[in-house]
């Protein structure tokens, strides 16, 4: 299937996995009416949407693409919501079928209690769990959480491209330059990303052999790091580091 997307919102990713004969699986759609417009222009199908999680710059398009297309199948996570009727739940390591297609579903809380990521070889739908340089922020979920749901990613093979919700990778480098002033791995991919963004390209899908370089959130175990954010102890987890890292995301400051 062929991997396209839909930037709608202020910085949201709407993902599109299209076969050859215009089926598509869409992922997370937060507004309808560009998703639609494209579809119509491609002349494609939707046959399935797929839900990360249920806040609305993910799935306020949802019902309006149903009664548009009111054969189309979604799935998400098991939880209350307000499209709850429509809903497929699925759980974790549970293998959904969409026509011939494998998709497996993985639990990845953390963002929030309830989220779930699909691994489609080699893309990972990771929702606002792992972005390109960092991590959601931790709202009804908690660092223990998302520290595993991160763990989880850091196994799955390095050619795996990581198709996240938001584009944040240029402000999660900033950050990340601020921890580690002096890694040139870190230096060089934010000075690519500018690059990137400044001629109105996209920085996603990224690579996760690229993401254990570049993304500190996944590089918890090194002591250097934890040195930096003052972890004298070495013997010291890397849950705790990651928690660290967190609080200091979520306070940085950005002027």
């Amino acid at each position: 299937m062929i991997l396209n997307f839909i930037k709608i919102l202020h910085d949201n990713y709407v993902w599109l996995l299209t076969n050859n004969k215009g089926l598509s699986v869409i992922i997370d759609p937060g507004d309808a009416a560009p998703i639609i417009k494209y579809i119509n222009k491609n002349n494609y199908y939707p046959i399935s949407i797929l839900l990360t999680h249920y806040h609305k710059d993910h799935i306020k398009g949802t019902l309006e693409l149903l009664n548009q297309y009111p054969k189309i199948k979604i799935y998400g996570p098991p939880k209350k919501n307000n499209i709850n009727r429509n809903i497929n739940f699925v759980y974790d390591n549970e293998i959904i079928y969409i026509e011939k297609y494998a998709f497996l579903i993985i639990s990845t809380p953390g963002h929030t209690n309830h989220d779930i990521s699909y691994y489609f070889p080699p893309y990972l739908f990771c929702g606002d769990t792992l972005f390109s340089g960092g991590c959601g922020k931790i709202i009804s979920g908690d660092a223990t959480l998302m520290f595993n749901s991160l763990k989880k990613f850091s196994f799955f093979p390095n050619e795996t491209l990581i198709c996240c919700g938001h584009e944040y990778t240029l402000s999660n480098l900033k950050f990340a330059r601020y921890v580690l002033p002096k890694d040139n791995t870190i230096l060089k991919y934010y000075i690519k990303i500018k690059k990137t963004i400044k001629k109105n390209r996209s920085s996603l899908p990224s690579l996760l052999i690229n993401e254990k370089k570049i993304n500190i959130f996944l590089r918890t175990n090194e002591f250097l790091l934890k040195k930096r954010i003052g972890l004298k102890e070495t013997k010291k987890n890397e849950e705790e580091c990651f928690s660290i890292l967190r609080n200091m995301k979520d306070n940085f400051n950005w002027s």
